[in-house]
């Protein structure tokens, strides 16, 4: 039973990890890369809901293109 609490491997890993994460994030040089919702959160502060995907027609144009 005391075989099962001596991990140490296991979190010496988990420890090297998360450091090795919080030193790539805190770098002030680093791109950074909007999500997709950034974007639809932009458009939809500027009332352009419809329209935010550059591949995305507005709903009404697929309407009467298809009839």
């Amino acid at each position: 039973m005391k075989q099962d609490l001596q991990d140490t491997p296991r979190i010496e890993y988990l420890q090297a990890y998360i450091g090795a994460v919080l030193k790539s994030i805190s770098d002030p040089h680093r791109k950074r890369s909007p999500k997709l919702s950034a974007h639809w959160y932009s458009a939809f502060l500027k009332g352009n809901t419809l329209s935010w995907f550059p591949r995305h027609r507005p709903i009404a144009q697929n309407f009467s293109s298809s009839s």
